[in-house]
């Protein structure tokens, strides 16, 4: 789960421009923060940014995320799982990332 987007889903605020996308997405926002256990950014992984940061790409706007959420999964020794596998592109060496298909994709 991204970190910047918790906050809005918390109370409802998203401005996606139709009604329907909004509820779908808030649902499986939901569905994840209640299935999955949410691991802290805490000093470990404030240390370990450090590495991630050097191996990967500028980390500006959303990429800082990106190497947030990097960081963190190196941090706790876990894989990464992420639909969008570019947005990792360079960590390789440093954490085992593995795609996983969107729901939106066509399945075949």
């Amino acid at each position: 789960m991204q970190v910047g987007r918790r906050c809005p889903f918390a109370v409802g605020q998203r401005r996606d421009e139709r009604r329907s996308e909004r509820v779908v997405e808030h649902r499986r926002e939901q569905h994840a923060e209640d299935t999955f256990d949410q691991l802290p950014f805490d000093v470990a992984v404030a240390r370990v940014y450090g590495r991630v940061y050097a191996a990967g790409r500028k980390a500006r706007g959303r990429r800082t995320l990106d190497l947030l959420i990097a960081a963190t999964a190196l941090s706790n020794k876990l894989p990464l799982y992420t639909h969008n596998i570019d947005d990792f592109a360079g960590l390789e060496n440093l954490l085992d990332i593995v795609a996983v298909p969107s729901p939106d994709d066509p399945v075949g």
